[in-house]
């Protein structure tokens, strides 16, 4: 790895008023919305740099398209959150981040600072997702501090505190939903004793910004641990059932809650315990039930990103885009990247598992030991040991790339595809976009050059289209050589470009997106 990927990782300024781009080939007439990233973007304030990458305060960035105007046009802002605000008065971070400790708010009061030190106040630097929910977009870390996004301004308005409308104190990043717009999401509380939730959240009829109000406990999930709660960036949302893993990355409870008075980050209370593997909960989406089947497993492995989960035949297809270890977290130290050095040797890799579908732990029993319930030809185990199913999985393609889309109308459900991208990473799909066929393993990919680092991908309906690939791949790609950026338009279909749309400015390395059609 070289230099290049270090302008990634540099400080962005803000571009409010929107840039032309000069337009490279034909986009589609019927291509209107505006895309949205969102990513760590703010690294340095005033004479202080942030230790870790997930540390730097959040941007988000604009590619609004009019392809019957064959226009399309580039803004930028920073998320104006509090932890931002307050950092940059006081020249530090006042909030505990993921590597970098909480220093001392001179604006707080005596008691105030006593009461933070006892119950830490979290972080609402926003970096991590942007959603739709019902009429309000919505820009989410992993605290339960949220914040609504005025979409045509991108200025970050109304922060909503998740702890007074679900009575949690951290939450996923993500949102996931049914086809009628209702939302699934996962919620910890540490303070009224440590247990983890999945709440359904009902937008319809809501004001702007007051969804999260019309959400309710859906179930409570088991943990192996009373003290400690596994990390969570994302599950699986199947057509009938939800898909809790548990993996054996934990975060104390204990070390959370005295994190600030000790001068420790978020990273200082995990604990890798791979020898605990990982536990899959299957939840019933329309009555809130908990299996009590415990799919455990056969090694551990560390995820941000399921990639599909559905139903086949009484059997559960869970698809993971997985690590061996959370080695990743140890390669993102910033002054690492800002060198050009990104060591990763444990890639991401697409893996398969599949979970036979049992109701009643009598069923388990029934079951021969030692015995795989799943058909050889699929390639993966799932075999009754004890009281316990233990399950292996299957590569679904060769690995080196994440941040994982599908087609939305095929998330659930039977799919063939998923689109991703490397990054800044190494290897054999360096510089690209990928598309993975998970029936062959084939992928068929777009390759930039060697100083071009594309982000997540979203894949876009072509009005009337019937095939699963019938519609185009975005991404915004960082040349970091020529400090340019461009929305990159592909066929989904042949993964070919069709059109790009560049602008002259830097864009550091983005996460999560959302397409907002017009």
């Amino acid at each position: 790895m070289t230099k290049k990927i270090a302008p990634l990782f540099k400080s962005t300024e803000e571009q409010i008023e929107p840039l032309t781009a000069v337009i490279t080939g034909d986009v589609p007439s019927w291509l209107k919305g505006d895309f949205l990233s969102i990513g760590p973007g703010v690294f340095d304030v005033k004479d202080f740099t942030v230790n870790h990458w997930c540390d730097g305060f959040g941007v988000i960035c604009k590619f609004s398209v009019l392809g019957d105007k064959a226009q399309v046009t580039f803004s930028k802002r920073h998320v104006t959150s509090d932890a931002y605000n307050k950092a940059k008065s006081v020249g530090k971070p006042v909030f505990t981040e993921f590597g970098t400790k909480a220093y001392s708010d001179p604006s707080k009061g005596f008691f105030s600072k006593i009461m933070n030190n006892v119950l830490p106040e979290l972080t609402d630097n926003e970096t991590n997702c942007i959603y739709k929910l019902g009429q309000t977009c919505y820009i989410a870390t992993e605290s339960a501090n949220k914040r609504t996004l005025n979409v045509k301004s991108l200025q970050s308005e109304g922060k909503v505190d998740l702890t007074d409308a679900m009575k949690i104190n951290l939450a996923c990043s993500h949102v996931y939903f049914d086809p009628d717009g209702t939302g699934y999401t996962i919620g910890t509380s540490l303070t009224s004793g440590v247990k983890t939730q999945i709440f359904k959240i009902d937008p319809k009829g809501c004001k702007t910004g007051e969804e999260f109000k019309n959400s309710t406990p859906l179930c409570t999930l088991p943990s192996r641990y009373k003290t400690s709660v596994s990390f969570s960036h994302s599950f699986g949302l199947g057509e009938k059932q939800i898909v809790f893993i548990e993996q054996p990355l934990f975060m104390n409870g204990m070390k959370l809650i005295s994190m600030t008075m000790k001068g420790k980050c978020m990273w200082d209370t995990m604990e890798w315990k791979p020898e605990e593997k990982n536990r899959f909960t299957i939840v019933d989406k329309s009555t809130g039930q908990v299996s009590p089947i415990i799919y455990e497993s056969e090694v551990a492995f560390f995820f941000h990103h399921l990639i599909n989960v559905y139903e086949s035949n009484d059997q559960l297809v869970v698809d993971v885009m997985a690590h061996d270890s959370p080695e990743m977290f140890e390669r993102m130290w910033l002054k690492d990247l800002r060198n050009g050095v990104h060591a990763l040797t444990d890639k991401a890799s697409a893996r398969r598992f599949i979970l036979p579908l049992l109701k009643t732990e009598k069923e388990l029993t029934a079951l021969p030991e030692n015995q795989n319930l799943i058909d050889p030809s699929k390639d993966v185990t799932a075999k009754r040991v004890g009281d316990k199913i233990i399950v292996s999985s299957k590569l679904l393609a060769e690995p080196t790339y994440d941040l994982p889309t599908v087609n939305s109308r095929f998330s659930g459900k039977c799919y063939t595809y998923f689109y991703a991208t490397s990054m800044y990473g190494d290897g054999p799909f360096q510089n690209s976009v990928v598309k993975v066929n998970v029936e062959t393993g084939d992928i068929i990919k777009w390759t930039g050059e060697e100083n071009q680092y594309p982000g997540e991908p979203q894949f876009i309906q072509q009005p009337g289209g019937t095939h699963e690939d019938d519609g185009l791949v975005l991404s915004l790609v960082v040349d970091t050589e020529s400090t340019e950026a461009f929305l990159l338009i592909l066929r989904a279909d042949n993964m070919k470009e069709i059109a790009r749309a560049t602008v002259t400015a830097h864009v550091p390395c983005l996460l999560h997106g959302l397409f907002v059609d017009h």
